[in-house]
């Protein structure tokens, strides 16, 4: 068997042309070597894993559509206590004066506090407090747990002087509260509690704040799915959720 080379010089037998087996040329390792060499290489796979990273981050700021509602209703909740705390905060609310009280059986008595007005407002803030304290509370929001186990702990901290004024801490940590005994508690209590910086109502609020800026935040860097996995399009109608892939 003869190994002579063709006498014209043609090397493209080396190079692989009209072999069968090009993909293990000379020519295929060249290649491979001028994309290393000019760096394309490396910017295909800097390409790839970017786009890797892009849908892990999706992946990872997506919501269902359940979540979403949670996340609404924690920041409603939220809106609605400071806007209780700030009713509660008025200087006039508390200002002495020549007023009748209500009590449980409609009878009247005078009192130098509005009890029917201070009554009212901190019912509000009763309420709004509970429904803050029970969606907060929920498994499927554990990024705001800890904030409300500390509302919870600060409201412990508080239930002896919340008691004589007539408002109950349950073991839930929800409040309730009592009309005849709010209607007989000493006023100066009330105030203190429920009114200025410092006061119970105001670090409450402080935590309620905290709560709506999560929520907020989460439901604004969050794509949203409902439970076929299917993006809900809604939300990108909403100006609060802007999803980020």
């Amino acid at each position: 068997m003869s190994n002579t080379i063709n006498s014209g010089g043609d090397l493209s037998y080396l190079f692989g042309a009209g072999s069968s087996t090009k993909s293990s040329s000379l020519y295929d390792y060249l290649g491979d070597y001028a994309a290393l060499k000019n760096g394309s290489s490396y910017k295909l796979y800097k390409a790839y894993y970017a786009q890797e990273e892009k849908a892990e981050k999706g992946e990872k700021n997506s919501i269902s559509t359940t979540e979403k509602n949670a996340y609404n209703t924690v920041k409603s909740a939220a809106e609605d206590l400071s806007s209780a705390v700030d009713k509660l905060s008025s200087a006039a609310l508390f200002q002495k004066g020549s007023f009748q009280k209500t009590g449980s059986d409609g009878s009247k008595t005078d009192a130098e506090y509005d009890y029917d007005k201070i009554y009212s407002a901190v019912s509000d803030f009763v309420d709004s407090y509970n429904s803050l304290v029970k969606n907060g509370s929920s498994e499927s929001l554990s990024s705001l747990n800890d904030v409300t186990v500390r509302m919870l702990k600060n409201t412990k901290t508080n239930s002896a002087l919340l008691d004589s004024v007539g408002i109950s801490v349950g073991k839930d940590g929800t409040l309730s509260i009592n009309k005849d005994r709010f209607y007989s508690a000493d006023m100066t209590s009330v105030k203190s509690l429920f009114s200025g910086a410092g006061s119970f109502a105001d670090s409450t609020a402080s935590r309620a704040g905290i709560m709506k800026n999560a929520a907020a935040n989460k439901l604004s860097t969050s794509k949203v799915y409902n439970a076929e996995g299917i993006s809900d399009k809604s939300s990108a109608d909403n100006s609060n959720f802007s999803a980020i892939v």
